[in-house]
């Protein structure tokens, strides 16, 4: 079983507002009696006060696809691949049992695929054989045939496959890295790249490489060590409780919300104001222009000055101090 986990992050800034301050304020905005109690209230006003909330919170999270994704519902995830590591095996020729010299740990699973990587003999059965049956530690049934007999031969096997996080809305590009190895993991492979991979008579090369399928992260080759990887996501979970728990709608008065509070209050004003048929303009620009500074605000500016060239990235060696003779004596 791969070993994975969310990356904590920050918790909630304690000064913010409860679900049920935050439509307090907006009644109290709106010159309407500001409800004791919002979630599990029968009112018909303070239900669709609620309703209102909701939606504000969803249409709010999706304003952050424009800056890609608001700070706090950017999320790190890390996990461990799986793969029995490249020991001895004993095959026979025709036949689909793969009989590992001892048991190796992690056990493979139903689905694990014959690697080609670290110098594991793949070759010993057909390209992309996976195991279809457990037949004990030691044994295990392969969905092709053995394509020689070989007695303590190097091979191994690997889960190719892995699950992305619960909350995953969409991944985060270019952060994808080995933290063992220290190397970016390429991709997304198109179609038409992976196929090329695993079913061309090509050199895989010493880089991972990973293609988004069937809602799952897939790796190519197929794992034969068990590094550590990870990568950034963009969390739908934009509010929490008071216990810290992250959801994706509020379901109780004191639930926090991730995001702006007075962009929910302002929002909150001019959607109700909508609803009832009353003129919202001057309430939607407000709400409008506290959801651009709320964007703005997201990340911190580079400083521009005026009399030197800014640099993208730190420069650790150059012409400004490497000498000119003598250079490494």
């Amino acid at each position: 079983m791969a070993v994975m986990s969310q990356i904590p992050g920050s918790a909630a800034n304690i000064a913010k507002r409860t679900f049920l301050q935050m439509v307090q304020d907006a009644c109290s905005e709106l010159g309407l009696l500001a409800p004791t109690l919002a979630i599990g209230n029968t009112d018909q006003q303070v239900l669709q006060l609620v309703a209102l909330a909701q939606r504000e919170a969803r249409e709010a999270y999706q304003e952050g696809s424009s800056i890609g994704g608001w700070q706090m519902l950017r999320q790190r995830y890390r996990f461990q691949v799986q793969s029995t590591g490249i020991v001895p095996v004993n095959t026979t020729l025709g036949s689909p049992t793969l009989t590992f010299q001892t048991a190796p740990s992690p056990s493979p699973q139903i689905g694990w695929v014959v690697s080609g990587a670290n110098g594991s003999n793949s070759g010993l059965f057909p390209q992309g054989a996976t195991v279809t049956a457990v037949l004990g530690p030691t044994q295990f049934t392969m969905s092709g045939n053995a394509t020689q007999t070989q007695t303590g031969t190097l091979m191994g096997l690997g889960q190719i496959a892995y699950p992305f996080p619960a909350d995953a809305d969409h991944l985060m590009p270019s952060t994808f890295w080995d933290r063992d190895m220290r190397w970016q993991i390429e991709g997304p492979l198109s179609p038409q790249d992976w196929q090329s991979l695993v079913s061309g008579v090509i050199a895989t090369g010493p880089r991972r490489r990973y293609r988004i399928m069937d809602g799952q992260f897939y790796l190519n080759p197929v794992p034969a060590d068990n590094n550590n990887l990870e990568y950034e996501y963009y969390s739908y979970n934009y509010c929490q409780s008071a216990l810290n728990v992250l959801q994706n709608r509020f379901l109780a008065d004191t639930d926090i919300y991730l995001l702006d509070d007075d962009t929910m209050i302002l929002g909150l004003i001019w959607r109700f104001r909508r609803a009832k048929g009353l003129d919202y303009d001057e309430e939607y620009t407000a709400w409008d222009n506290a959801m651009q500074r709320y964007k703005s605000r997201q990340q911190s500016a580079k400083n521009l000055p005026l009399n030197a060239t800014v640099m993208d990235y730190p420069m650790f060696i150059g012409a400004a101090n490497i000498p000119d003779t003598s250079y490494g004596y």
